[in-house]
């Protein structure tokens, strides 16, 4: 059963290579000798597999271990193959089209509404950002720990806002410095006036301290923001770090969270409301030079779930 999930897996990733330059009659005839071929590739290897773990006590065990791997691996790719073949089929005959008519979409051709930008991203062209009708909103990295602040933030925050896209930032926290340190350097930094959007805090370390020293820490600054900006802070994580450092403490927050695929949407440990699902990290954006975060609202939720009010 192994074998076959991640052979289904494989047959996945590889499906779009088949996908290119093949009608569907090639295809079937290229398929019925390749399955007949790993159809008795996979009898032989079986049977090789069943004679060699008869006796796994025998003395030539460790020659027979890695034997075993093998067989599993040649298995596996036998299998791929098989699925990719019967995939392949019954797509282009469901859909009465060429092959090679199918083009794999790219990160951006999937549905967004929002992206989140640092330094890295270099210098944007905020005015034909705008001009992108999917855009809804922007995250923009102000400030990290206590004295860090984006050396492009007071830019991108500036030119944004001017362009008349609607604007949140957010501190990447971190635990070598005190709540209060961090958010001396928050509200020095990220003025409330500018804010359209709900401030948000990045959690993905814990900088090597223990999960209640983190979780103590983090719900400090999040009093302390939630009283000075008016609005329970927004936290995001990748869906791991959230899972891990967060849940379920945070869990009464509007989540940001990401998850980079745009078919398994994220699952939070006890049950906590995503609202924003950051989908990929190769999004093509015009006027950003460098690839960019895209996200997506999830479902019940409205671009005025996040803003500040102000």
């Amino acid at each position: 059963m192994t074998a076959y999930m991640d052979a289904l897996d494989g047959a996945k990733s590889v499906l779009y290579e088949i996908f290119q330059n093949v009608d569907i009659d090639e295809l079937e005839r290229r398929a019925i000798g390749i399955m007949k071929r790993e159809t008795d590739f996979m009898t032989r290897t079986v049977n090789d597999v069943r004679r060699d773990w008869k006796n796994p006590l025998d003395a030539h065990f460790v020659g027979k271990e890695r034997n075993k791997q093998l067989s599993y691996r040649k298995m596996r790719n036998s299998l791929i193959r098989i699925l990719t073949m019967f995939c392949a089929i019954g797509c282009g005959n469901k859909l009465d089209v060429s092959i090679k008519d199918y083009q794999k979409p790219t990160e951006t051709a999937q549905v967004y509404c929002g992206i989140d930008v640092s330094h890295y991203q270099g210098n944007i062209d905020w005015n034909l950002v705008a001009q992108d009708t999917n855009i809804q909103f922007v995250y923009i990295k102000a400030t990290e720990g206590k004295s860090y602040l984006d050396d492009k933030y007071k830019q991108n925050i500036e030119q944004a806002r001017n362009a008349g896209l609607l604007v949140g930032s957010y501190h990447f926290f971190r635990m070598t410095s005190s709540p209060e340190e961090q958010f001396e350097n928050i509200t020095n930094n990220i003025n409330k006036i500018q804010q359209d959007l709900i401030p948000m805090i990045d959690v993905e370390t814990t900088d090597g301290r223990s999960l209640n020293e983190v979780r103590n820490a983090l719900k400090n600054l999040t009093n302390l923001m939630e009283k000075h900006y008016g609005k329970k802070t927004l936290i995001y994580g990748t869906m791991r770090s959230y899972n891990t450092i967060c849940a379920p403490d945070f869990n009464d927050h509007l989540l940001y969270i990401g998850r980079f695929n745009d078919t398994l949407s994220p699952q939070i440990k006890g049950g906590g409301k995503v609202a924003v699902w950051q989908f990929s990290e190769k999004g093509e954006i015009k006027g950003i030079p460098k690839p960019v975060d895209l996200c997506r609202l999830t479902d019940g939720i409205k671009i005025d779930d996040l803003k500040l009010g102000n």
